[in-house]
């Protein structure tokens, strides 16, 4: 396997609250057909007891729309994925992947959501992700 793009979580900006809080674009450009792994890793942080909950999940789609992620057809989307962990072994990383085939000259995007729930903040003052990466791999025939 060849890593194709690595995009880290730590460069990415919230735009807003109603949107996704990290978005990745790509256009690929191989033959049609070309099988790839899709990753995303997640590493949530806080304190977290038997109360917390945390979710994640993320969307990809071939578009040239940032906002496409509010489509309620699973047609229109490459894959989707995502699960959710309670309690204290909700601190633990997450992974995420699928199996997909690309198209070539497409433009795509992928959108990673989460939820953390009854979660507080360390000593250090934060909670939320503290690292993260989408990653693409391609595969060869």
């Amino acid at each position: 396997m060849v890593e194709l793009l690595t995009f880290d979580f730590t460069t990415a900006v919230v735009i807003a609250k109603s949107a996704p809080p990290l978005i990745l674009t790509l256009t690929v450009r191989v033959a049609l057909g070309s099988p790839f792994i899709v990753s995303v890793f997640l590493d949530p942080i806080g304190i977290f007891d038997s109360a917390s909950g945390t979710g994640f999940a993320f969307a990809m789609r071939a578009t040239g729309t940032s906002g496409a992620y509010t489509s309620t057809n699973a047609n229109d989307y490459v894959t989707t994925r995502g699960t959710s962990k309670g309690g204290t072994i909700a601190s633990q990383n997450y992974l995420l992947s699928d199996i997909v085939t690309l198209s070539p000259n497409t433009q795509y995007y992928i959108w990673v959501f989460g939820v953390i729930d009854d979660v507080d903040q360390n000593s250090q003052g934060t909670r939320g992700i503290r690292d993260g990466a989408i990653q693409i791999y391609g595969l060869n025939k």
